[in-house]
């Protein structure tokens, strides 16, 4: 699993899987080896081999907070956000839930455009882990999808602490500012965190934004949110999910 996670940490990702593969055999009693080969799959575009894999490790542990986090974005990726619900629902529901769930669980309703229930499952996420950031985060960008600019604010800029942890959160602050109109403060975010000529790239992108139909936004903000996710394997307990 060492070997694996630094190889992937290196964008190694079939030299990873492969790592996940001997891992997986070595301890065939433990969800995480494949897992993460799932996810490593995933990556890939090897989605019906990382599907069969998390078929065969939920068969066997049916609520690995990993496993049911990486096939639920496997299907929201594949257009499938009604397929992600059907199997994390029953996971929220059960008494030993994982905070990281509700979290994919809320983008599959923001990928159906149903925003305030995708903001109860991450409100029930945060209810768990209080400050989370991909939780507030993502909370923030539903609250953006739904035209409610201030409270996406407000709840982005709750989460700054002033150190180099926050620069994922300015990039989104920024995003959302864009998505408001307010192209002026959201260039002067830019500007502590990117060169100009990028800085007039996101600008002009953020006013593409606004000017897409509200489904096509959507998937814009969508593919954001997925490619922001991380599945930590080294230390799942840590998740960022």
């Amino acid at each position: 699993m060492h070997i694996g996670n630094n190889l992937r940490a290196k964008g190694d990702l079939n030299g990873a899987a492969q790592m996940y593969q001997k891992a997986a055999r070595a301890d065939p009693s433990s969800p995480l080896p494949p897992a993460a080969l799932g996810d490593t799959l995933r990556h890939l575009g090897r989605y019906q081999e990382a599907e069969e894999i998390y078929h065969q490790v939920l068969s066997k542990h049916p609520y690995s907070g990993l496993a049911l986090q990486g096939y639920g974005i496997l299907l929201i990726e594949q257009d499938q956000p009604d397929a992600a619900i059907t199997l994390l629902v029953p996971a929220v529901d059960d008494d030993a839930a994982d905070h990281r769930v509700f979290n994919v669980l809320g983008i599959a309703y923001d990928a159906l455009g149903d925003h305030t229930e995708a903001q109860n499952q991450y409100l029930s996420g945060l209810s768990m882990a209080p400050g989370n950031r991909s939780l507030s985060n993502n909370l923030s960008l539903s609250l953006a999808l739904q035209e409610r600019h201030d409270a996406a604010i407000a709840q982005v800029s709750s989460l700054m602490t002033g150190t180099e942890a926050d620069k994922p959160l300015m990039h989104n602050l920024a995003l959302i500012y864009g998505l408001a109109g307010k192209i002026g403060d959201a260039g002067a975010i830019l500007r502590e965190l990117l060169p100009e000529a990028d800085v007039v790239n996101n600008l002009a992108y953020y006013q593409n934004l606004r000017s897409m139909d509200p489904d096509q936004r959507r998937g814009a903000i969508l593919d954001i949110i997925l490619k922001s996710i991380y599945l930590n394997f080294s230390n799942p307990d840590e998740n960022n999910g």
